[in-house]
């Protein structure tokens, strides 16, 4: 408690309730699972009624993580923390990142990409092992794993249609999404649990909510098993070290930009 009240208020330190290990995991397994219907069910619906398969793709991954921005904020109210600037501010511990949190960032990023290329192959190897996993054919073409990334920008164009050049409907759709994916993850995971995990593990609460957020990752991505640690284990492990939510933010966003960059590149006319 007396390391967690130098980032948050007295209020809200009173609020705040430790969250043990197994009482957390409902809030990462039900998310998971809410992805995985709207991924995996939502997506042949929505196409079977007419959307495009960048529409479905987009709506399948947007509302779950809309749904997980707005938790954050109903969680936290329901916590007795008034719903201001100032006081989320403090709960979700979003003070400006300073010059040392900002080498942290960069530091986790590097770091990420480091064991992102070395735990790749890993991926093919477990759908190999296990062919049950393999992405169905509704599954979005640009996050299947068997694609490499010299064939990405050309996989996009083919995927989101010769005539989509001049939609910028569909470049606000992926900027939406990257912010929710980006915002809303991190709100919940970082801003709203952490310091709650804090509370009933101490210091190694990173890990364990690293560990769940790869199993949150699972429901959706099966062959993410090995892969997603470059991503689960440095994001919580940072966010911790650095007592800053903003920093994960920053890392999560900044991983997912180019991504996101050439969707819209593609919607607005871009080759």
């Amino acid at each position: 408690m007396s390391t967690l009240s130098k980032s948050l208020s007295s209020a809200a330190v009173t609020a705040i309730q430790p969250l043990p290990s197994l009482r957390t995991l409902p809030y990462f397994l039900l998310p998971g699972l809410a992805l995985h219907l709207t991924v995996y069910r939502g997506i042949p619906l929505m196409e079977r009624a007419g959307l495009a398969p960048f529409e479905a793709f987009i709506i399948a991954f947007t509302v779950p993580f809309a749904i997980l921005f707005a938790l954050a904020f109903g969680l936290t109210q329901a916590e007795g923390i008034p719903m201001t600037h100032g006081a989320l501010v403090e709960r979700w511990r979003m003070h400006r990142p300073t010059w040392r949190q900002l080498v942290w960032t960069l530091g986790g990023l590097v770091v990420i990409m480091l064991l992102s290329g070395a735990l790749s192959p890993t991926r093919i190897l477990l759908l190999r092992a296990f062919p049950a996993l393999q992405p169905p054919s509704i599954f979005p073409p640009i996050l299947d794993p068997t694609l490499q990334n010299s064939t990405l920008p050309q996989t996009v164009m083919d995927w989101m249609g010769p005539e989509v050049g001049g939609r910028w409907t569909w470049a606000i759709l992926a900027l939406v999404l990257f912010f929710f994916n980006n915002v809303g993850e991190e709100l919940y995971f970082r801003g709203y649990l952490l310091p709650r995990q804090e509370l009933a593990v101490g210091k190694w609460a990173w890990l364990v909510q690293a560990l769940l957020w790869n199993a949150y990752h699972l429901f959706f991505y099966p062959w993410y098993l090995v892969f997603g640690l470059s991503l689960t284990l440095v994001i919580p492990f940072i966010a911790q070290q650095t007592r800053n939510t903003w920093t994960a933010i920053l890392m999560h966003g900044l991983l997912n930009l180019p991504l996101t960059l050439l969707m819209v590149s593609v919607a607005l006319g871009g080759n």
